[in-house]
C-alpha cells in the first residue's frame, strides 16, 4: 500500500534525473547556503583549505555538489596566483550556480554528478572539494562518488570532504532525531557517513586520511556560534518538509503544521539547552603518487 502525502506547501527541488537530493533548490535555500560557509568558517578557524597542498600556477582545482560556487570564489580570493588558475564547480542544479561577474579568473560551472564525471577529467585535478552531500548520496553511491573522485584527481593530488556530524540536546531533539533516521534509511540515505568516510576513502585507495572534528554550541545560550548554528541546521530541517510530509510523516507528524511546531519545539530545546551541541567533521586525503 502506498503511503498517502501530507498537504503542505512545497518549495522548488532539482529536476536532475535519479536525484535523491531532499533539499529544495530555491532562492530561500541560496542564502542559506551562503550564510553557511560564512559560519563554516568561522568554525573552523577562518580556514577553507585543510589539505597541506601548494597550489600552483596552471593547477586546475575542482568543486563537486558546488551549490552557490561560494566555496569556490572565496577559495579563488584567497590566492594571489588565482589568476592562473582553472577552477571547476559542478552540481545536479544549475539554479544555484553564482550570478556574479566571472570574468576575474578561469570559473566553469556545468550540471553533472559526483557519481559520472566526464572521462576526460582523468588526473586532471590538483584538489577536489566536497562538502555536505550527505542529504544527496545514496549510501550505495558514497563508494562511487569518491571512486570517481579519485580519478579525476592527480596523482599526489588531495581530496577535502565537510559534512555533519552528530548532535544532540534534549528529548525533542531525540524525536527529530528518530524522524531524521527514518527519512534517511527511507530514502537510503547515510545519517553517519562522518563514521564511515575514512574507511570508504582508505578502500577507494586514498592515503593520508586525516578527520577534523569541529564541536559547536546550539542555541542561544552559545552566543554568535549558537545562534548561527541554530539558524543554519532549523533552516535545513524546515527545508526537509517535504521530503517528510511526502513520505506520510514516518509516524511522526501526521500534518504541516504539526511538523512545523515539532521544528519550533526543537529550536526552543537548543536555546534553553545548555550544553547542546552539534559536530562539523571535515577529511582530507591524498592519491598516491
Amino acid at each position: 500500500m502506498a503511503t498517502r502525502s501530507i498537504e503542505h506547501q512545497s518549495r522548488p527541488f532539482t529536476s536532475f534525473p535519479n536525484a535523491n537530493y531532499i533539499l529544495p533548490s530555491d532562492l530561500k535555500e541560496k542564502e542559506r547556503l551562503n550564510k553557511q560557509h560564512s559560519m563554516l568558517k568561522r568554525v573552523f578557524g577562518e580556514k577553507i583549505i585543510f589539505a597541506p597542498i601548494s597550489i600552483q600556477p596552471g593547477d586546475e582545482v575542482l568543486e563537486t555538489g558546488t551549490g552557490t560556487g561560494v566555496w569556490l570564489l572565496d577559495f579563488r580570493k584567497s590566492l594571489p596566483q588565482s589568476k592562473d588558475l582553472s577552477l571547476y564547480g559542478i552540481d545536479i542544479e544549475s539554479k544555484l550556480f553564482p550570478s556574479t561577474d566571472l570574468s576575474a579568473g578561469a570559473l566553469h560551472f556545468s550540471v553533472c554528478s559526483v557519481t559520472l564525471l566526464p572521462r576526460e577529467w582523468s588526473e586532471k585535478f590538483s584538489m577536489v572539494h566536497q562538502r555536505f552531500l550527505m542529504p544527496a548520496l545514496r549510501k550505495t553511491e558514497w563508494p562511487r562518488a569518491l571512486s570517481e573522485i579519485y580519478r579525476v584527481l592527480k596523482p599526489g593530488g588531495w581530496i577535502q570532504l565537510c559534512e555533519p556530524g552528530d548532535w544532540s540536546a534534549g528529548p525533542i531533539t531525540e524525536k527529530h532525531k528518530a524522524m531524521r533516521r527514518a527519512l534517511y534509511d527511507l530514502r537510503e540515505l547515510d545519517l553517519e557517513c562522518t563514521k564511515h568516510m575514512p574507511t570508504r576513502l582508505a578502500n577507494v585507495g586514498f592515503i593520508n586520511v586525516q578527520t577534523i572534528d569541529r564541536a559547536m554550541p546550539l542555541g542561544e545560550w552559545g552566543g554568535q556560534d549558537g545562534r548561527e548554528c541554530r539558524n543554519d541546521i532549523i533552516a535545513i530541517w524546515r527545508a526537509q518538509k517535504t521530503a517528510i510530509l511526502k513520505s506520510g510523516g514516518l509516524g511522526f507528524v501526521k500534518s504541516e503544521q504539526e511538523f512545523d511546531t515539532l521544528i519550533d519545539d526543537v529550536e526552543r530545546e537548543w536555546d534553553a539547552t545548555v550544553g547542546a551541541e552539534t559536530h562539523w567533521v571535515a577529511f582530507y586525503a591524498q592519491k598516491p603518487l
